[in-house]
């Protein structure tokens, strides 16, 4: 038997009666069938930074290792510490000597490359999440960049529930159902500076002097970290503090109201 012989094929007649495909689309353009791309420039900004890597360090190698200029009859040994031997002969203004690199300096394609990455940062709406401008960036700014990023990563997930969704009709049609289900992705991807609004909350608690408004600033502090008080007796979130408190304002409702009947009734007689 031959290796290009056929031992068994199977031909299948498409039910469908069309390409069972799916697009999912990155982010939607005004051309059908045509989407754009979120890596297409910070691809294009990361082949920059090979190209310049590589420049960098052709720079090193022709700076630490110059080149020697000899002329064709002059023996050059090979290695650190290498004798040269030069005809006797030799006009002394053809001796040996070293060609010096006279390009740019390797720090300034190193800078470069920092100010690529920062753009790359800013086209991903990722400088704050990878904390390279935390310094240099304020809570308004990290605020609108999360905010921006939630609103990217949203579209994203709308286009994943829609091709999904085809996907499965597509695959009820072919097994003779009709697809009725829903595919939901989160809607919201927020992010809190969790650091600076805790540090905000401190120091509020620390200089306001009302009570209520110690309490108030202890609870969001309490919300903000996702603390459990149920687990410490005595909080204020804590059940039989709870049923305690409610015992009382009814206790207190309960003598309000006895009190009020007294009253009805002495002021009758």
């Amino acid at each position: 038997m031959g290796k290009k012989d056929v031992v068994d094929r199977v031909l299948e007649v498409n039910g469908l009666g069309k390409i069972p495909a799916v697009i999912l689309y990155n982010q939607t353009s005004t051309v059908r069938g045509i989407g754009i791309s979120s890596i297409e420039d910070i691809a294009d900004a990361a082949r920059l930074i090979y190209n310049l890597t590589s420049e960098a360090e052709q720079g090193i190698r022709l700076g630490s290792h110059p080149s020697l200029v000899t002329t064709a009859d002059t023996n050059v040994g090979s290695g650190a510490g290498a004798l040269i031997h030069m005809p006797q002969n030799l006009d002394p203004q053809l001796k040996p000597y070293v060609l010096e690199f006279s390009g740019q300096e390797v720090s300034s394609v190193y800078t470069a490359i920092d100010n690529i990455v920062k753009s790359i940062d800013k086209m991903a709406n990722t400088g704050s999440i990878r904390a390279s401008e935390a310094k240099m960036m304020s809570g308004v700014s990290r605020e609108v960049e999360f905010q921006l990023l939630s609103n990217r990563l949203s579209e994203m997930a709308d286009n994943i529930e829609l091709a999904e969704e085809q996907i499965w009709q597509l695959y009820a049609e072919y097994v003779g159902m009709s697809w009725d289900g829903e595919i939901t992705y989160p809607d919201s991807f927020s992010i809190r500076d969790t650091d600076n609004e805790l540090d905000q909350l401190l120091k509020v608690y620390e200089k306001v002097e009302v009570p209520e408004i110690k309490n108030a600033v202890a609870h969001e502090i309490t919300e903000l970290m996702e603390l459990n008080l149920t687990e410490y007796p005595g909080s204020p979130d804590d059940y039989a503090h709870e049923l305690a408190e409610e015992l009382d304002e009814a206790a207190k409702e309960e003598a309000e109201k006895a009190a009020e009947i007294t009253a009805a009734q002495m002021g009758l007689e």
